[in-house]
């Protein structure tokens, strides 16, 4: 019979389980990159497109240094040039002897001779054109400027300030002078006046243009094509195309020779600052429409004149007059934005703009336009890189300890070094790390007590008879059990205490 007064104690403690763990990222959508600006690339089944335009950066002395020509295709180009120009000047002089031989044995000008010389100077803009096409692909736009056109909006302004300059430079000379020293009182109408006014007009601008072609354009392109290393490159192509255009000019006095090959330099500078030969362009025809405005009204059979002693220190003020204005466009070149440099056939075009104290190049990097490349969408370019395939069974959210992967459009956008993106961002881990699979288990359950203690009986034995025996005591509980787990037995009623 149990113990109503007894209870076991309350057993083992009741476990709590094993903590749970912190709840897993909920995974997320991988990032989807930027579409890639997509053109005439390579397609299915087909031979990649050789690249004639640059896919890294380059100025416009740079321009051909492309991928698709090797540094000894320059030289060839070179030769090829130098071949047909001779043939042109020979063929020219046999037109001129025939057109006036009186003037030509006793190397006098005239008229004719003024405007046959203007001509075939013209002629040499389809000649630069071919040679420069034949062998970089690069035609009358890319030859004019690293946005693949001839920036006519551009070239006004440097038009309009090149030309005040110089107005400004005759006044301080007319005031310097006087009309005498000047040479105002020595102009009288000729006979030939309107044909030499009319000559000068239509030929001369385009004369100049010409000369800028060939030499700031095609040769001095040519030269630093040649040179992969960029500094040496540079210097090598401004003095190359500097001492052809002194060359083209046959001038045998050394003040006129240092005009010219100075002069060379600082147009070769614009070229290089600018992106394009629409600067000097500009001052060439500026400074050849005002040196010649007094032509028709004098004689002109000793304008060719340059023997020794012809010149004089005083020209190179002149140089130092065109390199402040040169500045002054650069200066508002660069507050205009124009593109200095480009990389049409990168695969995310780029272009670089001036801009006012910026000192690093990567920060006037941007992508290009069709605003700023118009020839964009026709231009074969790079592969663009291909996007990343999302992992199905595990995507990052925020606070996973790797770093999201940038996209292609969010990368660095100037790549000085390299032709492409990477192929795909760095790899996330296939999964995270697990939990493991069940926390330790606790015991099954607590060692159990026993039932119940072992009753004590429910009363003494009797007596025998005739003796009064003294009652025994009960045992005590055994030592094994919990001692509060036993109340004290009651007393039985009736029953000797002794």
């Amino acid at each position: 019979m149990s113990n109503p007064m007894w209870a076991p104690p309350t057993g083992y403690p009741a476990g709590t389980g094993f903590p749970a763990g912190p709840t897993y990222p909920v995974a997320a959508p991988v990032p989807t990159p930027a579409p890639v600006p997509s053109g005439p690339n390579v397609r299915p089944g087909r031979r990649a497109p050789k690249l004639f335009q640059p896919v890294v950066l380059k100025d416009a002395v740079r321009f051909y240094q492309v991928p698709a020509m090797a540094w000894w295709w320059g030289l060839l180009g070179l030769v090829a040039f130098g071949g047909l120009f001779l043939g042109v000047e020979i063929l020219v002089g046999q037109v001129m002897y025939w057109a006036d031989s009186a003037a030509t044995t006793q190397n006098r000008t005239t008229p004719t001779i003024f405007l046959l010389n203007n001509a075939w100077i013209i002629a040499l803009i389809p000649l630069v054109v071919f040679v420069s096409y034949w062998f970089y692909r690069q035609g009358f736009g890319w030859l004019s400027s690293v946005t693949g056109r001839f920036r006519w909006k551009w070239f006004l302004v440097p038009l309009g300030i090149f030309i005040v300059g110089y107005i400004i430079e005759n006044l301080i000379e007319f005031v310097l002078y006087g009309p005498d020293g000047y040479g105002l009182t020595q102009l009288t109408w000729q006979p030939t006046s309107i044909v030499m006014i009319v000559g000068i007009l239509l030929t001369t601008p385009f004369q100049s243009a010409a000369e800028e072609f060939m030499a700031r354009g095609l040769v001095s392109r040519l030269i630093a094509g040649i040179v992969p290393q960029r500094q040496l490159g540079l210097i090598l192509a401004a003095l190359g195309s500097s001492g052809l255009f002194m060359y083209l000019h046959s001038a045998d006095d050394l003040w006129l020779n240092c005009y010219y090959f100075s002069t060379g330099l600082v147009m070769w500078w614009a070229v290089y600052r600018t992106g394009g030969l629409e600067v000097s362009i500009a001052l060439h025809i500026v400074n050849n429409l005002f040196s010649e405005w007094m032509l028709p009204f004098q004689d002109i059979s000793d304008m060719f004149d340059r023997s020794a002693g012809t010149g004089s220190p005083v020209l190179l003020i002149y140089v130092f007059w065109e390199f402040l204005l040169v500045l002054i466009v650069d200066y508002i070149a660069r507050g205009r934005g124009i593109v200095r440099m480009s990389a049409p056939a990168a695969a995310v075009p780029l272009v670089m703009k001036g801009g006012h104290f910026v000192p690093r190049l990567a920060r006037q990097t941007a992508v290009a336009t069709a605003q700023d490349l118009p020839r964009l969408a026709t231009t074969p370019r790079l592969p663009a890189s291909p996007a990343p395939t999302p992992n199905q069974w595990f995507a990052p959210t925020v606070g996973y300890p790797y770093p999201v992967p940038p996209s292609p459009a969010a990368m660095p956008v100037f790549v000085p070094m390299a032709s492409a993106y990477p192929a795909a961002p760095p790899a996330y881990p296939a999964a995270p790390p697990a939990y493991p699979a069940a926390p330790p288990a606790y015991p099954a359950a607590p060692p159990a007590y026993p039932a119940a203690p072992p009753a004590y009986p429910a009363a003494a034995p009797a007596p025998m008879p005739g003796v009064y025996p003294q009652p025994r005591p009960y045992p005590a509980p055994p030592p094994s059990w919990p001692a509060q787990g036993y109340p004290p037995p009651p007393a039985t009623p009736g029953q000797p205490t002794g």
